[in-house]
Protein backbone atom coordinates (compact mmCIF):
# COMPACT_ATOMS: atom_id res chain seq x y z
CA UNK A 1 0.00 0.00 0.00
CA UNK A 2 1.40 3.41 -0.96
CA UNK A 3 1.50 6.07 1.75
CA UNK A 4 1.50 9.54 0.26
CA UNK A 5 1.03 11.44 3.49
CA UNK A 6 3.84 12.57 5.77
CA UNK A 7 3.81 11.11 9.30
CA UNK A 8 5.37 13.35 11.93
CA UNK A 9 6.98 12.17 15.14
CA UNK A 10 8.49 14.21 17.96
CA UNK A 11 11.50 12.28 19.20
CA UNK A 12 10.35 8.77 20.06
CA UNK A 13 7.26 9.92 21.92
CA UNK A 14 4.06 10.81 20.05
CA UNK A 15 2.87 12.30 16.78
CA UNK A 16 2.33 16.04 16.57
CA UNK A 17 0.39 18.31 14.25
CA UNK A 18 2.06 19.92 11.26
CA UNK A 19 3.63 23.20 12.27
CA UNK A 20 2.65 26.38 10.49
CA UNK A 21 6.27 27.13 9.69
CA UNK A 22 7.89 24.33 7.63
CA UNK A 23 10.93 22.90 9.42
CA UNK A 24 14.33 22.87 7.79
CA UNK A 25 15.66 19.38 7.01
CA UNK A 26 18.85 18.63 8.92
CA UNK A 27 19.42 15.19 7.38
CA UNK A 28 17.78 12.52 5.19
CA UNK A 29 18.02 8.89 6.29
CA UNK A 30 17.08 6.03 3.98
CA UNK A 31 16.04 2.74 5.58
CA UNK A 32 15.47 -0.57 3.79
CA UNK A 33 17.80 0.10 0.84
CA UNK A 34 19.73 -3.12 0.24
CA UNK A 35 19.80 -3.53 -3.54
CA UNK A 36 19.70 0.11 -4.61
CA UNK A 37 21.88 2.97 -3.48
CA UNK A 38 20.48 5.33 -0.84
CA UNK A 39 21.71 8.30 -2.87
CA UNK A 40 19.48 7.19 -5.74
CA UNK A 41 16.47 7.32 -3.40
CA UNK A 42 17.42 10.82 -2.24
CA UNK A 43 17.89 11.95 -5.83
CA UNK A 44 14.44 10.66 -6.84
CA UNK A 45 12.81 12.45 -3.92
CA UNK A 46 14.40 15.71 -5.03
CA UNK A 47 14.83 17.15 -1.51
CA UNK A 48 18.13 18.09 0.11
CA UNK A 49 19.40 18.54 3.61
CA UNK A 50 19.40 22.21 4.61
CA UNK A 51 16.26 23.05 2.65
CA UNK A 52 12.80 23.81 4.14
CA UNK A 53 10.42 20.86 4.06
CA UNK A 54 7.94 21.19 1.18
CA UNK A 55 4.97 18.79 1.24
CA UNK A 56 4.12 19.28 -2.44
CA UNK A 57 7.72 18.67 -3.48
CA UNK A 58 7.80 15.50 -1.37
CA UNK A 59 4.56 14.27 -2.96
CA UNK A 60 6.03 14.73 -6.43
CA UNK A 61 9.24 13.09 -5.26
CA UNK A 62 7.34 10.02 -4.06
CA UNK A 63 5.66 9.73 -7.46
CA UNK A 64 9.07 9.80 -9.14
CA UNK A 65 10.35 7.17 -6.72
CA UNK A 66 7.46 4.80 -7.50
CA UNK A 67 7.77 5.51 -11.23
CA UNK A 68 11.41 4.42 -11.15
CA UNK A 69 10.28 0.87 -10.46
CA UNK A 70 12.83 0.38 -7.70
CA UNK A 71 10.39 0.37 -4.78
CA UNK A 72 7.02 -1.22 -4.14
CA UNK A 73 6.25 0.79 -0.97
CA UNK A 74 7.60 3.87 0.77
CA UNK A 75 6.90 5.82 3.97
CA UNK A 76 8.11 9.24 5.02
CA UNK A 77 8.59 10.19 8.67
CA UNK A 78 9.83 13.40 10.20
CA UNK A 79 11.83 13.03 13.39
CA UNK A 80 12.11 16.31 15.29
CA UNK A 81 14.66 16.61 18.02
CA UNK A 82 17.03 19.12 19.49
CA UNK A 83 19.47 18.30 16.71
CA UNK A 84 16.95 19.36 14.06
CA UNK A 85 14.40 17.73 11.74
CA UNK A 86 15.47 14.43 10.21
CA UNK A 87 13.52 13.08 7.24
CA UNK A 88 13.33 9.27 7.44
CA UNK A 89 12.57 7.40 4.22
CA UNK A 90 11.50 3.79 4.77
CA UNK A 91 11.30 1.76 1.57
CA UNK A 92 10.45 -1.76 0.53
CA UNK A 93 12.42 -2.63 -2.57
CA UNK A 94 11.29 -4.48 -5.64
CA UNK A 95 13.45 -7.56 -6.19
CA UNK A 96 16.22 -7.82 -8.77
CA UNK A 97 15.93 -10.64 -11.31
CA UNK A 98 18.52 -13.39 -10.92
CA UNK A 99 17.45 -15.62 -13.80
CA UNK A 100 14.65 -15.93 -16.38
CA UNK A 101 13.11 -19.17 -17.63
CA UNK A 102 10.14 -19.91 -19.89
CA UNK A 103 7.84 -22.92 -19.74
CA UNK A 104 4.93 -23.94 -21.97
CA UNK A 105 6.07 -21.99 -25.04
CA UNK A 106 6.07 -23.85 -28.34
CA UNK A 107 5.12 -21.20 -30.91
CA UNK A 108 7.98 -18.92 -29.84
CA UNK A 109 11.48 -19.99 -28.81
CA UNK A 110 13.06 -18.90 -25.53
CA UNK A 111 15.44 -16.70 -27.48
CA UNK A 112 12.60 -14.95 -29.31
CA UNK A 113 10.67 -14.37 -26.09
CA UNK A 114 13.69 -12.95 -24.29
CA UNK A 115 14.28 -10.53 -27.14
CA UNK A 116 10.65 -9.43 -27.42
CA UNK A 117 9.82 -9.26 -23.73
CA UNK A 118 13.03 -7.42 -22.75
CA UNK A 119 13.18 -9.35 -19.50
CA UNK A 120 16.67 -10.20 -18.30
CA UNK A 121 18.77 -10.84 -15.17
CA UNK A 122 19.71 -7.63 -13.40
CA UNK A 123 16.39 -5.89 -14.13
CA UNK A 124 14.23 -4.73 -11.25
CA UNK A 125 11.02 -6.76 -11.22
CA UNK A 126 8.32 -4.18 -10.56
CA UNK A 127 4.58 -4.64 -10.94
CA UNK A 128 4.71 -2.27 -13.87
CA UNK A 129 7.29 -4.47 -15.62
CA UNK A 130 5.18 -7.56 -14.98
CA UNK A 131 2.15 -5.92 -16.63
CA UNK A 132 4.25 -4.90 -19.63
CA UNK A 133 5.67 -8.41 -20.05
CA UNK A 134 2.23 -10.06 -19.88
CA UNK A 135 0.82 -7.50 -22.34
CA UNK A 136 3.65 -8.20 -24.80
CA UNK A 137 3.04 -11.94 -24.51
CA UNK A 138 -0.64 -11.52 -25.32
CA UNK A 139 0.09 -9.19 -28.22
CA UNK A 140 2.64 -11.55 -29.76
CA UNK A 141 0.39 -14.59 -29.46
CA UNK A 142 -2.69 -12.72 -30.68
CA UNK A 143 -0.83 -11.90 -33.90
CA UNK A 144 -0.29 -15.62 -34.42
CA UNK A 145 -3.96 -16.39 -33.77
CA UNK A 146 -3.64 -17.69 -30.19
CA UNK A 147 -6.53 -15.90 -28.49
CA UNK A 148 -6.79 -18.44 -25.69
CA UNK A 149 -3.27 -17.73 -24.42
CA UNK A 150 -2.76 -17.42 -20.68
CA UNK A 151 0.46 -16.37 -18.95
CA UNK A 152 1.71 -15.72 -15.45
CA UNK A 153 4.98 -14.71 -13.82
CA UNK A 154 6.20 -16.85 -10.93
CA UNK A 155 9.11 -15.94 -8.68
CA UNK A 156 11.34 -17.79 -6.23
CA UNK A 157 13.40 -15.76 -3.80
CA UNK A 158 17.13 -16.40 -3.40
CA UNK A 159 19.06 -16.03 -0.13
CA UNK A 160 20.75 -12.90 -1.53
CA UNK A 161 17.37 -11.21 -2.13
CA UNK A 162 17.26 -11.68 -5.89
CA UNK A 163 14.50 -13.73 -7.51
CA UNK A 164 14.43 -16.44 -10.15
CA UNK A 165 11.63 -15.73 -12.61
CA UNK A 166 9.57 -18.35 -14.43
CA UNK A 167 7.25 -17.14 -17.19
CA UNK A 168 4.59 -19.84 -17.49
CA UNK A 169 2.63 -19.79 -20.76
CA UNK A 170 -0.45 -21.79 -21.71
CA UNK A 171 -0.73 -21.14 -25.44
CA UNK A 172 -4.08 -22.83 -26.02
CA UNK A 173 -4.99 -23.52 -29.65
CA UNK A 174 -4.97 -21.21 -32.64
CA UNK A 175 -8.27 -19.40 -33.07
CA UNK A 176 -9.60 -19.96 -36.57
CA UNK A 177 -12.19 -18.14 -38.67
CA UNK A 178 -15.50 -19.97 -38.50
CA UNK A 179 -17.47 -17.68 -40.80
CA UNK A 180 -17.05 -14.61 -43.01
CA UNK A 181 -20.17 -12.51 -43.67
CA UNK A 182 -20.30 -9.98 -46.51
CA UNK A 183 -23.11 -7.55 -45.75
CA UNK A 184 -24.36 -5.39 -48.61
CA UNK A 185 -22.70 -7.40 -51.42
CA UNK A 186 -25.24 -7.55 -54.26
CA UNK A 187 -23.43 -6.90 -57.53
CA UNK A 188 -21.18 -9.97 -57.30
CA UNK A 189 -21.35 -13.51 -56.03
CA UNK A 190 -20.18 -13.93 -52.46
CA UNK A 191 -17.62 -16.53 -53.53
CA UNK A 192 -16.04 -14.18 -56.08
CA UNK A 193 -15.40 -11.59 -53.37
CA UNK A 194 -14.14 -14.16 -50.85
CA UNK A 195 -11.52 -15.36 -53.35
CA UNK A 196 -9.87 -11.92 -53.15
CA UNK A 197 -9.37 -12.09 -49.39
CA UNK A 198 -6.27 -13.17 -47.51
CA UNK A 199 -8.46 -14.62 -44.76
CA UNK A 200 -10.34 -17.86 -45.33
CA UNK A 201 -13.12 -19.69 -43.56
CA UNK A 202 -11.99 -22.78 -41.70
CA UNK A 203 -11.50 -25.82 -43.94
CA UNK A 204 -8.81 -28.40 -44.69
CA UNK A 205 -7.19 -26.44 -47.50
CA UNK A 206 -7.03 -23.20 -45.50
CA UNK A 207 -5.69 -25.04 -42.47
CA UNK A 208 -2.65 -26.22 -44.41
CA UNK A 209 -1.62 -22.61 -45.15
CA UNK A 210 -3.01 -21.13 -41.89
CA UNK A 211 -5.10 -18.70 -43.92
CA UNK A 212 -8.05 -19.52 -41.69
CA UNK A 213 -6.14 -18.41 -38.58
CA UNK A 214 -7.56 -15.11 -37.41
CA UNK A 215 -5.18 -12.14 -37.28
CA UNK A 216 -6.37 -8.56 -36.93
CA UNK A 217 -3.85 -7.19 -39.44
CA UNK A 218 -5.06 -9.69 -42.07
CA UNK A 219 -8.66 -8.73 -41.41
CA UNK A 220 -7.84 -5.05 -41.90
CA UNK A 221 -5.82 -5.78 -45.06
CA UNK A 222 -8.88 -7.53 -46.46
CA UNK A 223 -10.82 -4.27 -46.16
CA UNK A 224 -8.50 -2.78 -48.77
CA UNK A 225 -8.78 -5.89 -50.95
CA UNK A 226 -12.57 -5.74 -50.97
CA UNK A 227 -12.56 -2.05 -51.90
CA UNK A 228 -9.98 -2.63 -54.64
CA UNK A 229 -12.02 -5.54 -56.02
CA UNK A 230 -15.02 -3.25 -56.44
CA UNK A 231 -13.07 -0.21 -57.66
CA UNK A 232 -11.46 -2.28 -60.41
CA UNK A 233 -14.94 -3.21 -61.68
CA UNK A 234 -16.61 0.17 -62.03
CA UNK A 235 -17.58 0.92 -58.44
CA UNK A 236 -15.59 4.12 -57.97
CA UNK A 237 -17.06 4.96 -54.55
CA UNK A 238 -17.24 1.45 -53.05
CA UNK A 239 -16.23 1.38 -49.39
CA UNK A 240 -16.14 -1.06 -46.51
CA UNK A 241 -17.96 0.99 -43.91
CA UNK A 242 -17.41 -1.36 -40.97
CA UNK A 243 -15.65 -4.57 -40.05
CA UNK A 244 -16.32 -6.65 -36.96
CA UNK A 245 -14.67 -9.70 -35.45
CA UNK A 246 -16.69 -11.57 -32.84
CA UNK A 247 -15.09 -14.29 -30.76
CA UNK A 248 -17.27 -17.32 -30.13
CA UNK A 249 -18.33 -18.08 -26.58
CA UNK A 250 -15.79 -20.90 -26.22
CA UNK A 251 -13.05 -18.68 -27.76
CA UNK A 252 -12.40 -21.36 -30.39
CA UNK A 253 -13.12 -19.22 -33.43
CA UNK A 254 -14.05 -15.86 -34.94
CA UNK A 255 -16.97 -14.70 -37.03
CA UNK A 256 -15.91 -11.88 -39.36
CA UNK A 257 -18.34 -9.44 -40.93
CA UNK A 258 -17.65 -6.75 -43.55
CA UNK A 259 -20.32 -4.12 -44.23
CA UNK A 260 -19.93 -3.02 -47.85
CA UNK A 261 -21.43 0.10 -49.43
CA UNK A 262 -21.20 -0.61 -53.15
CA UNK A 263 -22.37 2.73 -54.49
CA UNK A 264 -23.19 3.35 -58.18
CA UNK A 265 -21.28 1.67 -61.01
CA UNK A 266 -19.58 3.86 -63.59
CA UNK A 267 -18.26 3.56 -67.09
CA UNK A 268 -15.48 5.87 -68.25
CA UNK A 269 -16.84 8.99 -69.93
CA UNK A 270 -14.75 11.85 -71.31
CA UNK A 271 -11.00 11.79 -70.69
CA UNK A 272 -9.33 15.20 -70.56
CA UNK A 273 -5.83 16.55 -70.07
CA UNK A 274 -5.29 19.82 -68.19
CA UNK A 275 -2.35 21.88 -67.05
CA UNK A 276 1.17 21.55 -68.42
CA UNK A 277 0.88 19.34 -71.51
CA UNK A 278 4.49 18.23 -72.00
CA UNK A 279 5.47 17.44 -74.69
CA UNK A 280 1.98 17.64 -76.29
CA UNK A 281 -1.56 16.36 -75.80
CA UNK A 282 -1.33 13.63 -78.43
CA UNK A 283 1.79 12.07 -76.92
CA UNK A 284 0.27 12.17 -73.47
CA UNK A 285 -2.98 10.54 -74.62
CA UNK A 286 -1.02 7.53 -75.82
CA UNK A 287 0.08 6.96 -72.23
CA UNK A 288 -3.49 6.68 -70.93
CA UNK A 289 -4.66 3.06 -70.60
CA UNK A 290 -8.23 3.90 -69.53
CA UNK A 291 -10.73 3.43 -72.36
CA UNK A 292 -13.86 5.45 -72.90
CA UNK A 293 -16.98 3.35 -72.44
CA UNK A 294 -15.22 0.66 -70.41
CA UNK A 295 -15.98 0.05 -66.75
CA UNK A 296 -13.95 2.36 -64.52
CA UNK A 297 -10.88 0.59 -63.08
CA UNK A 298 -8.65 1.80 -60.27
CA UNK A 299 -5.80 -0.37 -61.61
CA UNK A 300 -6.05 1.25 -65.06
CA UNK A 301 -6.25 4.71 -63.49
CA UNK A 302 -3.04 4.09 -61.51
CA UNK A 303 -1.31 2.70 -64.60
CA UNK A 304 -2.33 5.80 -66.58
CA UNK A 305 -1.01 8.17 -63.89
CA UNK A 306 2.26 6.23 -63.74
CA UNK A 307 2.77 6.23 -67.52
CA UNK A 308 1.88 9.91 -67.81
CA UNK A 309 4.42 10.75 -65.07
CA UNK A 310 7.10 8.65 -66.80
CA UNK A 311 6.39 10.27 -70.17
CA UNK A 312 6.65 13.81 -68.80
CA UNK A 313 9.76 12.84 -66.82
CA UNK A 314 11.48 11.62 -69.98
CA UNK A 315 11.32 15.20 -71.27
CA UNK A 316 13.30 16.59 -68.34
CA UNK A 317 10.59 17.04 -65.70
CA UNK A 318 11.48 14.46 -63.05
CA UNK A 319 9.20 16.00 -60.40
CA UNK A 320 5.99 16.16 -62.42
CA UNK A 321 2.73 15.38 -60.61
CA UNK A 322 -0.44 14.04 -62.23
CA UNK A 323 -3.70 14.36 -60.29
CA UNK A 324 -6.87 12.64 -61.54
CA UNK A 325 -10.09 14.65 -61.08
CA UNK A 326 -13.53 13.07 -61.31
CA UNK A 327 -16.83 14.42 -62.53
CA UNK A 328 -19.58 11.90 -61.82
CA UNK A 329 -22.65 11.72 -64.03
CA UNK A 330 -24.45 9.38 -61.69
CA UNK A 331 -27.82 9.28 -63.48
CA UNK A 332 -26.11 8.43 -66.76
CA UNK A 333 -23.68 5.95 -65.17
CA UNK A 334 -20.54 7.71 -66.44
CA UNK A 335 -17.56 9.36 -64.78
CA UNK A 336 -15.50 11.96 -66.66
CA UNK A 337 -11.83 11.98 -65.72
CA UNK A 338 -9.43 14.91 -66.06
CA UNK A 339 -5.70 14.48 -65.54
CA UNK A 340 -4.35 17.70 -64.06
CA UNK A 341 -0.62 17.96 -64.82
CA UNK A 342 1.98 20.06 -63.03
CA UNK A 343 5.33 19.56 -64.71
CA UNK A 344 7.39 21.10 -61.91
CA UNK A 345 10.92 22.43 -62.40
CA UNK A 346 13.01 21.17 -65.29
CA UNK A 347 15.89 18.96 -64.20
CA UNK A 348 19.36 18.57 -65.68
CA UNK A 349 22.13 16.02 -65.39
CA UNK A 350 25.19 17.62 -63.84
CA UNK A 351 27.73 14.83 -63.47
CA UNK A 352 27.66 11.11 -64.22
CA UNK A 353 29.80 8.82 -62.07
CA UNK A 354 30.43 5.32 -63.39
CA UNK A 355 31.48 2.59 -60.98
CA UNK A 356 32.04 -1.14 -61.15
CA UNK A 357 33.13 -1.21 -64.79
CA UNK A 358 36.26 -3.32 -64.65
CA UNK A 359 36.31 -4.42 -68.32
CA UNK A 360 34.53 -1.61 -70.18
CA UNK A 361 36.03 1.87 -70.47
CA UNK A 362 34.07 4.89 -69.17
CA UNK A 363 34.01 6.45 -72.66
CA UNK A 364 32.20 3.43 -74.12
CA UNK A 365 29.51 3.56 -71.47
CA UNK A 366 29.11 7.34 -71.77
CA UNK A 367 28.68 7.02 -75.55
CA UNK A 368 25.76 4.62 -75.00
CA UNK A 369 24.10 7.07 -72.61
CA UNK A 370 23.80 9.81 -75.22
Amino acid sequence: MRRWGLALAVGLACASAWAADAPRIAAIRVQGAHLIDAELVRARLGVRAGEPLDREALSQGLKRLYASGYVQDAELWLDRSARGAVLIVRIKENPVIGSVRFVGNEEFSDRTLKKRLKLKPGDVLSERLKRKVLARIRKGYFKKGYYQVQAEIRTKKRPDGRVDVVVAIDEGVQTRIKRIDLIGVRAFDREDVLKELISREEDLGAAITDRDVFARDKAMADVQRIETFYQNRGFLDARVEAVSARLTMDRSGFALAYAVEEGPRYRVGEIKLEGDLVPDAETLRQAITLERGAWYSLAELRASVEKLTETIGSYGYAYATVTPLFHRRTHEGFVDISFDIEKGPETYVDMIHIRGNEKTEDAVIRRELR
